[in-house]
């Protein structure tokens, strides 16, 4: 008997597989990661339900998923041998045995082309029997001198995939295969030869959907491109030298980036003293990218100021106490008083709840009140939304949010759960600090940034007095909201938080 092994609640939208963790026969244990899939703003890793063997992958990268889709088979006894075994013979050829399966398959895509030199367990082609999709991996490395399939050949037990030759290093390729190479070592191909179906060319490439909105801002073809990730998957960095060969072409083109690359590349810091390299992780990848071009695309305006929050804090630790009378396990931050603040704020200043058109020739002006909030993870910075904030009261906001923090930082959040945000708030308070430039969450068009609160002599009629202040680093999208506008949104945030009375209101 066989498990399905099904996606998570990852909510309602599709997400793109990015990379396969594992491979048929592999021994899994429950919570060990599966695969990762990526959306709009985020990457999230699936992990197993269950111990098990692997019997069938049933997914491939690039392929769309959702919640509920089964994307694996586990055999719970005994460790099960790949779906497909090959074996080497003296004619140079590689076989298929269909041990497991009495039907045939169909092939649905090639992975290697000639003169590719092959590692042991790299994936050759994959084939779909019954909608189901099987990777099949080579048992040694190889140099592929041809390909004997194309795309939707039925294909059986014993057919032949591809003539090869068994290679131990690089070099042997040149001295023994000098037929397929010119003096220069650029390989020769007989089209007689490349068997491959031309439809192939015809093909989606694989990309990220992060690495399709990169090419489409930048008016690339990603078919020109040649993928060098995983399974031919075009990554950043084939944007980014398919950009500095255009560059280099165009000398009316400004190169400063390419330049900048070029310096990282030379530096060795190991010549210094010691280091240590830590690989980012793909929330941090896609995060990072994120914040780079929002940085870049919008003309960002940071506006600073003090709120006086002597009173709020007054009655927000007066309400704090009455719960613990009340033995009702309640402590409120300052947190939920400033996401309603803002919902205030948002309603009055129409601008600050909008978005640019893709076109940047119209405003789209928002009638509902969503609030991101930024929350710092083991893996990275992350931004759940609370919905309909101008339908909830304090206490429902101060719930949602520690449901949210918990979502968050112990990586079950939901794709749905970081969606459709109006305005995003960035609370740097428990950590300190004074005044900083948060980076707008594109596509809104205003970020609030709070830091710690500090006493400060305020001078009120005749005398200073000690006064609780807030600082406030408001960042604004200065193509959709003017600078008189930015001060008067500060000043409406500050009226508030200074008159409990008016956020009551």
């Amino acid at each position: 008997m066989y498990t399905k092994i099904k996606v998570p609640d990852i909510g309602s939208d599709e997400f793109e597989v990015i990379e396969i963790l594992k491979k048929i026969g592999d021994e899994v244990k429950k919570e060990e990661s599966l695969i990762v899939i990526e959306g709009d703003k985020t990457s999230i890793e699936i992990p197993s339900p269950k111990n098990g063997f692997i019997k069938k992958i049933l997914i491939k990268i690039g392929d769309k998923i959702y919640t509920n889709k089964t994307i694996m088979l586990f055999k719970n006894n005994e460790k099960i041998i790949n779906s497909f075994d090959f074996f080497y013979e003296k004619d140079k050829k590689i076989y298929i045995s269909n041990k497991f399966y009495k039907k045939s398959v169909i092939v649905k895509n090639i992975m290697i082309k000639i003169g590719d030199i092959i590692n042991k367990n790299s994936c050759l082609i994959s084939v779909e029997e019954n909608s189901h999709i099987t990777n099949i991996i080579s048992p040694f490395k190889c140099l592929i001198k041809l390909i004997k399939i194309k795309i939707n050949d039925v294909i059986n037990s014993n057919s032949i995939i591809a003539v090869i030759e068994l290679i131990k290093n690089k070099n042997s390729i040149f001295k023994k295969n000098k037929e397929l190479f010119d003096n220069k070592n650029n390989l020769l191909i007989n089209k007689n030869d490349l068997l491959i179906n031309k439809n192939n060319n015809n093909l989606k490439p694989y990309a990220t959907p992060i690495i399709r909105r990169l090419a489409y801002e930048f008016n690339i073809n990603l078919k020109k491109i040649n993928g060098t990730g995983r399974k031919k998957r075009i990554i950043r960095e084939d944007i980014t030298n398919y950009i500095k060969n255009i560059l280099k072409k165009n000398k009316d083109i400004s190169n400063s980036n390419i330049n900048d690359n070029k310096i990282l590349k030379k530096i060795n810091f190991e010549k210094f003293g010691k280091i240590k390299v830590i690989k980012l992780n793909n929330i941090q990848k896609i995060s990072g990218m994120n914040l780079k071009k929002n940085w870049r695309n919008i003309p960002h305006v940071t506006q600073f100021d003090y709120a006086d929050i002597t009173e709020l804090e007054i009655f927000r630790k007066h309400k704090n106490d009455e719960f613990k009378n009340l033995n009702k396990n309640i402590k409120i931050t300052i947190l939920p008083f400033l996401v309603k603040i803002i919902f205030k704020a948002l309603k009055k200043f129409k601008r600050f709840n909008s978005s640019l058109s893709c076109n940047k020739k119209k405003l789209i002006l928002k009638k509902y009140f969503n609030i991101g909030i930024a929350v710092e993870t083991e893996k990275g910075l992350l931004v759940p939304v609370l919905k309909d904030v101008d339908k909830k009261n304090i206490i429902d906001i101060y719930h949602e949010l520690i449901f949210l923090y918990n979502k968050a930082r112990s990586g079950t959040i939901k794709y749905n759960d970081m969606q459709g945000g109006c305005f995003t708030i960035s609370n740097l308070g428990g950590i300190g600090g004074l005044f900083f430039t948060p980076i707008i969450n594109s596509p809104e068009v205003a970020i609030l940034g709070l830091s710690k609160s500090i006493i400060k002599p305020i001078w009120i009629k005749d005398k200073f007095v000690p006064r609780l202040m807030l600082p406030l680093s408001l960042s604004y999208d200065h193509q959709v909201i003017d600078g008189s506008d930015g001060v008067r949104f500060i000043n409406f945030i500050k009226e508030i938080s200074s008159d409990i009375r008016l956020l009551l209101m």
